[in-house]
This record gives structure tokens, C-alpha cells and sequence, in this order.
């Protein structure tokens, strides 16, 4: 260890205690067992080297600079390793901006893209990389409200197109209903009245929207619609709003958002013409209930999380859907229950009508 020589004034002994000043004018403080004189004499000593002042400030210097030097590699090894940047699902998100936002196994956004002008302008104000999915989507609702894209005097709606990028389809669903809470959630929150609800697509859709210029929430809807007999274009749904393309085609659009909830294989639902009409019925989903049970109201079914899509404020005076009340019966139905009343037993008493041969 290297030392320094020190020299100083004896100045007080106390005890075991010696006061020295130092010619800089320190006061130093020694052991009387190492101090041989007398007060007033000049003594010196040595004292080990120690880093301090700008010695202690370049050491400092030296560690930090070796540090940012090694930490994107320390970070890049421990941290962001190659599984979590490989997208296992995507999720659109159409208001009237449409969005996409890819997750990885974590669920968390690794990135955005938009599909029309007004998704780029949200996206400027947005950083979604690294959060979770959930909060992703709350912020795309939140900061589409305080752009203005929610109107009062206007049907609004929030659609989440859930999509496969290799996760299992377990995983898949498990997303979905997670971000349907979220955004329902959500727009109750900043008290926004919109229709909400998602879709579940394959690969196949997907790739296929993209072929379109579609979302895929948007091409969902779309295909519904189609197979409705709606005369929606595929330019409707790129330039318009989802509510504003169905509604103006003469289409409910609580009711398009519902049937499309309970598809799967929007790709194989019709076979299209040219024209992109529909060219044949659409294949409900097993144990869907016939179109026929809903009757015509754009409400029914918006109340129920299982039956349609969510709307947060129902507009006064409107009837809400309650299964089970006051539901028109299919014809299948009601051939069933005139079966079983002629084969039920007479009552009691009461007159039995007797064919005589």
C-alpha cells in the first residue's frame, strides 16, 4: 500500500489523544502512542493513500463508462431474449382510427401499426411498445376520446379483432375475453357511449383482410354483413366508419356486431362474386340461435355479455333484450309446443270429447 509522508504543529495532549495542524490548516486527530514530542514541536508521519477528491471522481468515471459499454449486451442476454420479440397473436382495434397492435407470449406490445390516416395521427401520441395488452387497449380508447373520435350525437363502436400468430387457441380465447372486459371497462370509465365487442379470426382471415386494405375487425364485420345480403363495399368499410358503412347499407349495426361475435372462418362463410354480394346463406355457428328468434330492434342483445355487443349507456325509451322475456319463438318451436299440448292429459273434471263408432 503506498503511504504519504504528513508533517504538523503538536498542539494539544489529551490523554491518549494528540491535536496536530497540519500547514494547510487540517486538524488531526492521533493516537499519543504514536506521537513522540512535545506541544509545539514539528513531527511527521506517513498515512496510507486513499482515492479521494478527483481521484475517487475518475474511478467513478472509469466504472460508469465500462458500465454503459457492457449493459446492451447484459441486457440483451438476460432481458430481451428472441422468444419475446416473436408476435403469437394480433389484435385490431377499430373506432374509427384502426390499429393493430402485435403480442408476444407475455402479452405484452412489441409493436403498432395503423390501417388508415386517423390510426397513424393516434399512434404519434401513443408509446404501446413493452406495455401489456390490457393496457394497451385502454389507452387506445382513452386517447381516441381525447381526440375527439367518440361523438355524442353519433353511434360509436369499439371492435377488437383477435387473431392467432402461432398461440394456441386456449391462449387465444383467454386474451379475448380479458381485453373485451378491458374495454368495456374502459369506456365506462371515461363515460363514452359505444357498442363494444370482439371477433375471433384465423390466419387465414387475417391474410386475407390484409389483402382487402381490411382491418381485421373491420373485414369481419364485413364479411357478416355480406352474408347478411347488406350492399356494403369493401371501399365502405376502408373510408367509413363501421357503424356509419352498416347503418348506411340499412344494416343493424348492434346486430352485425353480435352475429360476427359467434363466427369463426370468416374466409369459408361465403362464396363471393365479382361483385362482392353475397352469393348464399351464412353458416351459423353450432347451437347459434336462428336469426328469426332477435326480431328487428338494433338493441337486442346488447345488454347481455354472452347474446351481444356491450353498450354502456342504452338511449332512452329504447327496449333492452332480456333472454328468456317476452323472446319471439322460432316456427321449429312452436310446432313442438302444439305437439305437446294435444298430448297432454285432460284435466280433472272437465269435459272429454268421446268419438262413438
Amino acid at each position: 500500500m503506498k503511504t504519504k509522508e504528513r508533517k504538523g504543529l503538536i498542539l494539544e495532549k489529551t490523554g491518549d489523544k494528540v491535536i496536530i495542524l497540519t500547514p494547510d490548516g487540517e486538524f488531526v486527530e492521533r493516537s499519543a502512542r504514536l506521537v513522540k514530542g512535545e506541544i509545539g514541536d514539528e513531527i511527521y508521519w506517513n498515512t496510507p493513500v486513499r482515492f479521494g477528491g478527483i481521484g475517487r471522481r475518475l474511478l467513478l468515471v472509469a466504472v460508469a463508462v465500462l458500465f454503459f459499454f457492457l449493459l446492451p449486451g447484459i441486457v440483451s442476454h438476460f432481458i430481451w431474449l428472441p422468444v419475446n420479440q416473436e408476435a403469437v397473436a394480433f389484435v385490431s382495434v377499430d373506432i374509427n382510427p384502426s390499429i393493430e397492435i402485435a403480442l408476444n407470449r407475455q402479452q405484452k406490445v412489441i409493436s403498432a401499426s395503423a390501417f388508415n390516416d386517423d390510426g397513424r395521427r393516434l399512434l404519434e401520441g401513443l408509446k404501446l411498445k413493452g406495455w401489456v395488452a390490457e393496457k394497451a387497449i385502454a389507452m387506445i380508447i382513452q386517447e381516441a376520446a381525447r381526440a375527439g373520435f367518440f361523438q355524442p350525437d353519433q353511434e360509436n363502436t369499439v371492435i377488437l379483432g383477435v387473431s392467432p400468430g402461432g398461440a394456441e387457441q386456449e391462449w387465444v380465447e383467454k386474451v379475448e375475453r380479458k381485453l373485451r372486459n378491458t374495454a368495456r371497462q374502459t369506456v365506462e370509465e371515461i363515460q363514452v357511449d359505444a357498442l363494444v365487442e370482439t371477433v375471433r379470426l384465423t390466419s387465414e382471415d387475417r391474410a386475407q383482410a390484409r389483402k382487402l386494405g381490411l382491418s381485421p375487425g373491420k373485414y369481419a364485420i364485413f364479411m357478416e354483413a355480406v352474408a347478411s345480403g347488406l350492399k356494403v363495399t369493401v371501399e365502405d368499410m376502408r373510408e367509413k366508419s363501421v357503424a356509419h358503412a352498416i347503418k348506411e347499407a340499412g344494416g343493424k349495426v348492434g346486430e352485425v356486431m353480435r352475429r360476427a361475435h359467434w363466427k369463426k372462418n370468416f374466409h369459408r362463410m361465403i362464396n363471393k362474386k365479382d361483385t362482392g354480394h353475397d352469393n348464399g346463406a351464412s353458416t351459423e355457428p353450432e347451437g347459434f340461435p336462428p336469426k328469426s328468434n332477435y326480431g328487428t330492434n338494433d338493441d337486442l342483445g346488447q345488454q347481455n355479455n354472452l347474446m351481444g355487443p356491450y353498450q354502456t349507456k342504452p338511449a332512452a325509451g329504447k327496449h333492452v333484450y332480456s333472454p328468456g322475456r317476452g323472446r319471439p319463438a322460432s316456427p321449429e318451436l312452436e310446432k313442438v309446443q302444439k305437439r305437446r299440448l294435444k298430448q297432454r292429459p285432460p284435466k280433472f273434471g272437465s269435459k272429454q270429447k268421446v268419438n262413438h263408432q
